[in-house]
C-alpha cells in the first residue's frame, strides 16, 4: 500500500554531504532515539544537545529523551517476577528474535513517572477506581508508580455501578457500621465506593477485575494497529486527526476534544490506542476535503477499518470508558462494512454503559464538571446509535425509555473551550435536535417490534400522538431553521441534511405502520383506510426522494449519519412497491419517472461526488427499477443509464414475482433477493430482507 509519507515528505532529511553534523550519531546505542522516533521507527537526529530532535520539533511534539539502564542479570531476568513484567512491556519495547543483550531504554526522571503511571489502562495504586474516569484521567492524577508489576496491579481493576435497590441496602449497612463505631475498611480494601450519597437515590459502585483472570496482555490494546496507522499516514497523522475535529466532531461531539488533543500532541501513552485507530479510520472519508491531503492518494478504506475493528476487539478484552468512545466512533464510521458486527457492538456498548452508570443523571455526583459533561455526551451517543441502528437494521432496541434519566445536552456542554464558532454552535444545536428526535423514534419503535398483533383501531390513537409530537418537533426552534436546507445556502449547519432525512424517514415509518395495520386485518371499513394509508405512504417516500434530488454537491460533503444509507434504500423500495400496486395509470407513470430521475441522481452522486451512501440503494434497486421502467427489458448498466426514458405507452404489466411484495411474514420480506451475487453489497454482509425487518 502506498504511504503518503513516501511522497513529498517535508520532514525527510537531505542526503547532501554538506549537511551539518548531528549531535546524536546515526544508529547510536549510547544515545538512544527519543520515544516518539523509537515508536515510529524513524531516524532521530538532534542538532543541538538537550533540544528536541528534528522530527519532534517539526511536529511541535514533546521530545522525550531516553537513557539506557544497567544490564539486568540473568538470574533476575529469569525470575517469575521478571517474566511477569516482560508480559506487560509495550510493543515498541518488544522485538522478537533480537538479542537480549541489547539494553532496554528507560524514560528519564522527569517523565518516567507519568508514562509508567498511565500503564496499560491508566489506573494507579491507592487511587479509587471511578466508573467515569478515562484511562488518561487517572494516569495524570498520580505519578508514583515505578514498576510494571505495580502498573499491572493498578490497571487490573474497574468499576461497576450497583443496582438502585441493592445500593440502598449497602448504604444502610455502611451507615449503621459508621454510627456504631465499627472499624471501617481503608480505601484500598473497600469493595463499595459512594459517588452520590443522596438518601433517596444513592449511587455506589463495586470494584471488580478489569479483565478475565489468567488473561495476559503483552501489549496495550490496539497499539500494534496504531503503529501501522502511523506508518501508513507518516507525517500526515496530525492532518487526519484535524479532519475529524473539523468535519465529524462538531456534529457528533462525543469526545473531549481539548483533552484528547492535549494527550495526542504530547504523545501521552495513556491515550487509548484503539480510540486513536477508530478516529483515524473515521476521518479518511474526508481525505479530499484537506488541501494538504487531496494531493496524495488516500489509504485503502477497507484496510483501515479492518485495522480499527481489530484494535476495538482487543479493547473489549479490558473494557472501560475509552471503549465506549471507540465504539461510538466505529458505529458512526462510513462506509458501513459489517451490519452484524455493528449490531453486536451496539448491544455490548449499551451493556457497558449500564455497568459504568452512564444511564444515571450525573449532576449530583462527586465528580468534576468536565466528567459530568463527558457522561452526558457519551450516553446520548450510545442512545442515538441504539435507536437509529434499530431503525435501520431491524433489531429491537436495547434501551427502554424508563431505564435512563440523563438530561438532554446543552450547547455549553457540547462546545469546546476557545472553539466556540458560529458554525460549531449550529452543529451543536443540530446534535441536540437529533437527541430530541431520537426520543420520538424511541416511542415509535416498540410498535414496530410488538409481536402481539394490534388492530388498526388500537394503533390509530398512538400513531396520531406520535405524528403530533413529530409536528411539534418540526415547528420548534431551532429545528425549524435547521431543516430549511436551501439548495443555494452554503452556510447550513453540517449534519442538518442528515437530520432532515432522519425526520422524513420517521414520518414514513409512521405511515408504514399505519398501512401495515390496515393490510393485515379484516375489520369493517378497512378498504378505504388501506387506500388512504397507501397514498400517504407513497407520498412520504416521494418526499424523501424529492428532498434527496434537491441536494447540491456541497450538501453531500457535510456530515451524514451512516444510517442514512438505509433510509434511502427503504424509501426507494417502499416507493417501488407503491408503484407496482397502484391502479391509476397516471400515478404509475409519475412514480416511474420519479424513480428513473432518482436513479440518475444517485448514480451521479456516486460517480462524480463519490457519495458512499448511494452504494446500497444502487446495488439493491437500480437493476429492478431499470427493468420495470423499461418494459421488463434486461439492460446492461451502462446502456440503461444512457438510454432509459419513460415511455407512457409501455406495457403496464409488471412481473411482481421479482419482488414478491405480497409475501410478508410478520412484516419481514420473504421474497427472493434481487441482488446480483457479484455486487459489492454482498461484501457488506447486507441481506436484502433486512430492509424490511422494520415493517
Amino acid at each position: 500500500m502506498f504511504s503518503p509519507a513516501q511522497a513529498n515528505n517535508p520532514l525527510q532529511e537531505p542526503s547532501s554531504p554538506s549537511a551539518p553534523s548531528r549531535s546524536r550519531p546515526y544508529r547510536s546505542h549510547k544515545i538512544p532515539a527519543c520515544g516518539r522516533c523509537r515508536k515510529r521507527k524513524l531516524r532521530c537526529s538532534v542538532d543541538i544537545p538537550g533540544q528536541p530532535c528534528e522530527l519532534c520539533h517539526a511536529a511541535n511534539a514533546v521530545c522525550i529523551q531516553l537513557r539506557t539502564t544497567e544490564k539486568v542479570s540473568g538470574s533476575c531476568r529469569n525470575s517469575p517476577e521478571a517474566r511477569h513484567d516482560d508480559a506487560l512491556d509495550l510493543p515498541s519495547q518488544q522485538h522478537a528474535g533480537k538479542s537480549t543483550k541489547r539494553h532496554r531504554p528507560e524514560l528519564s526522571e522527569d517523565v518516567s513517572g507519568q508514562s509508567l503511571a498511565s500503564g496499560a489502562h491508566g489506573h494507579l495504586p491507592q487511587v479509587v477506581v471511578s466508573p467515569i474516569h478515562h484511562r488518561h484521567d487517572l494516569a495524570s492524577s498520580r505519578t508514583s508508580v515505578t514498576t510494571p508489576r505495580a502498573q499491572d496491579e493498578s490497571g487490573s481493576k474497574s468499576a461497576m455501578i450497583v443496582g438502585p435497590v441493592m445500593a440502598e441496602d449497602v448504604q444502610m449497612i455502611e451507615n449503621y457500621m459508621s454510627s456504631h463505631g465499627r472499624p471501617q475498611h481503608s480505601p484500598g480494601e473497600s469493595h463499595y465506593n459512594t459517588i452520590s450519597d443522596n438518601p433517596q437515590d444513592p449511587v455506589l459502585y463495586l470494584t471488580i477485575p478489569r479483565r478475565r483472570q489468567g488473561v495476559a496482555m503483552r501489549h496495550r490494546p490496539g497499539e500494534k494497529q496504531r503503529e501501522i496507522f502511523e506508518q501508513i499516514l507518516g507525517p500526515f497523522v496530525d492532518e487526519v486527526v484535524a479532519l475529524y475535529f473539523e468535519f465529524i466532531h462538531p456534529s457528533f461531539p462525543v469526545l473531549d476534544e481539548e483533552h484528547f488533543l492535549h494527550l495526542f500532541k504530547t504523545g501521552n501513552r495513556s491515550l487509548s490506542a484503539a480510540l486513536v485507530c477508530e478516529l483515524l479510520a473515521s476521518s479518511l472519508i474526508f481525505w479530499n476535503r484537506s488541501k494538504v491531503l487531496q494531493n496524495h492518494p488516500s489509504p485503502d478504506l477497507l484496510y483501515a477499518w479492518n485495522l480499527a475493528v481489530a484494535a476495538l476487539q482487543e479493547e473489549f478484552l479490558a473494557p472501560g470508558m475509552s471503549t465506549i468512545n471507540a465504539v461510538l466512533l466505529d458505529l458512526m464510521g462510513r462506509p458501513t462494512t459489517s451490519i452484524t458486527g455493528n449490531t453486536i457492538n451496539s448491544g455490548r456498548t449499551v451493556g457497558l454503559s449500564h455497568i459504568l452508570g452512564l444511564n444515571r443523571d450525573p449532576s449530583t455526583w462527586k465528580i468534576s464538571d468536565t466528567e459530568k459533561r463527558m457522561c452526558v455526551r457519551l450516553w446520548w451517543g450510545v442512545l442515538i446509535h441504539d435507536r437509529w441502528s434499530s431503525f435501520a437494521h431491524g433489531v429491537p432496541t436495547y434501551v427502554s425509555k424508563n431505564q435512563y434519566e440523563v438530561p438532554l445536552p446543552t450547547v455549553e456542554i457540547l462546545m469546546t473551550n476557545r472553539m466556540e464558532t458560529a458554525a460549531r454552535r449550529k452543529s451543536a444545536e443540530c446534535f441536540i435536535a437529533l437527541c430530541t428526535l431520537t426520543e420520538i423514534l424511541g416511542d415509535i419503535l416498540p410498535l414496530v417490534y410488538d409481536r402481539r398483533q394490534k388492530s388498526a383501531s388500537e394503533l390509530s390513537k398512538p400513531l396520531r400522538r406520535f405524528q403530533s409530537a413529530l409536528d411539534d418537533w418540526e415547528d420548534s426552534e431551532p429545528v425549524a431553521s435547521l431543516l430549511q436546507c436551501d439548495g443555494d445556502d452554503r452556510e447550513i449547519a453540517s449534519g442538518s441534511s442528515s437530520l432532515k432525512l432522519g425526520y422524513l424517514s420517521i414520518k414514513m415509518l409512521i405511515c408504514r405502520v399505519s398501512f401495515r395495520s390496515a393490510t393485515h386485518f379484516s375489520e369493517p371499513g378497512l378498504l378505504d383506510m388501506r387506500q388512504y394509508s397507501q397514498a400517504m405512504l407513497r407520498e412520504s417516500a416521494r418526499e424523501i426522494i424529492k428532498f434527496l434530488c434537491s441536494l447540491k454537491p456541497h450538501h453531500l460533503v457535510e456530515f451524514w449519519s451512516p444510517y442514512s444509507a438505509y433510509h434511502i434504500s427503504s424509501a426507494t423500495i417502499i416507493f417501488l412497491r407503491c408503484t407496482i400496486e397502484a391502479s391509476d395509470s397516471s400515478i404509475v407513470g409519475s412514480c416511474k419517472a420519479t424513480l428513473l430521475e432518482f436513479m440518475q441522481w444517485l448514480r451521479r452522486a456516486k460517480e462524480i461526488e463519490k457519495w458512499d451512501l448511494a452504494d446500497i440503494c444502487l446495488a439493491q434497486c437500480e437493476g429492478p427499477i431499470l427493468q420495470i421502467c423499461n418494459g421488463n427489458r434486461t439492460l446492461s448498466q451502462p446502456d440503461a443509464m444512457m438510454s432509459f426514458r419513460y415511455n407512457p405507452t409501455m406495457s403496464e404489466e409488471i412481473d411482481t414475482t421479482m419482488f414478491n411484495f405480497n409475501g410478508f411474514d410478520g412484516g419481514v420480506h420473504t421474497g427472493p433477493s434481487v441482488l446480483d451475487t457479484q455486487n459489492n453489497v454482498n461484501g457488506f454482509e447486507y441481506p436484502y430482507a433486512d430492509l424490511w425487518d422494520l415493517f
